[in-house]
């Protein structure tokens, strides 16, 4: 399977970051979720923009001709001035991606790449929405992922003294270890093992 990790959220908007490794070097994919009618912090995006080797993408309901809509709205312009300020290439087509209520198309999902990654990608829509008003997008890069090595610790369970562990178990578990606070509970957990 793909080795991933879960970047730090950025504060602010919804996203989701990952990371993985390439060949030669890590990809950032960020998917971000920008609710209509809502202002794109430009800052913010061009924080995450700046970062080197990304795919930023999601439904931005952003409407910009350059995305293959007729009309810019203000979060179209406002990501038209942060792909002109930042190296980002717009990967979308112009084909539909959002299938409005009145039947028309609108292509408010939006894909970015780092222009040294863009050049690895192809993009295209999935014509199934799959019981969704938004079409899946696939991108293909053309560079394969690499899995990076898991470090597993072997244990030789049939000399484990389980009538030990049991009684230990028992001893070290008497007192709750929940907290409302989820960090404070994994800690009280990890500390009891």
């Amino acid at each position: 399977s793909l080795t991933y990790t879960i970047q730090e959220n950025v504060e602010d908007i919804e996203e989701l970051t990952i990371r993985i490794k390439l060949q030669d070097q890590y990809l950032l994919i960020t998917n971000i979720y920008n609710p209509p009618n809502k202002k794109i912090d430009e800052d913010v995006y061009l924080a995450l923009a700046s970062r080197k080797n990304i795919i930023l993408l999601g439904d931005l309901n952003a409407h910009l001709p350059i995305f293959g809509d007729s009309e810019a709205n203000t979060a179209g312009k406002t990501m038209e001035k942060i792909i002109d300020a930042t190296d980002l290439i717009v990967l979308n087509d112009k084909s539909g991606t959002h299938i409005k209520y009145n039947g028309g198309m609108s292509c408010i999902d939006i894909t970015l790449a780092s222009s040294n990654m863009a050049l690895k990608m192809n993009w295209s829509v999935h014509y199934d929405s799959l019981g969704s008003d938004h079409l899946p997008i696939k991108i293909s890069i053309n560079s394969s992922a690499e899995k990076e090595p898991q470090n597993y610790s072997r244990y030789n369970l049939t000399r484990a003294d389980w009538s030990s562990f049991k009684k230990e178990s028992k001893a070290r578990f008497q007192h709750s270890l929940y907290d409302e606070n989820n960090s404070v509970y994994y800690k009280n957990i990890t500390e009891a093992i």
